[in-house]
């Protein structure tokens, strides 16, 4: 029986984790709405795609922000490329 309870716990740890990241996911990409209610659509793979998206876009983020905080990337882009970047 407490082996039962333990899986039932280990369960609901997993569960609460994957609704956090997608909660934050959902709120950092705007793929919410203004209510507690989720995003729907016919189409599965277009939730799929824009998930996916979404997770690379924080994983770039968090990954940009690491490399900035140890110097290895600099926080403002070079004025050369900070200009070629503006002209189009």
């Amino acid at each position: 029986m407490a082996h039962l309870h333990a899986e039932r716990v280990a369960l609901s740890t997993r569960r609460n984790a994957c609704e956090a990241l997608f909660s934050a996911v959902q709120v950092g990409s705007s793929l919410g709405l203004d209510s507690a209610d989720r995003t729907r659509t016919q189409r599965e793979p277009t939730i799929d795609t824009l998930f996916s998206l979404a997770l690379l876009m924080r994983s770039a983020t968090m990954l940009a922000a690491q490399r900035i905080q140890r110097g290895l990337f600099p926080a403002d882009p070079p004025p050369d490329l900070a200009e070629a970047l503006t002209a189009r």
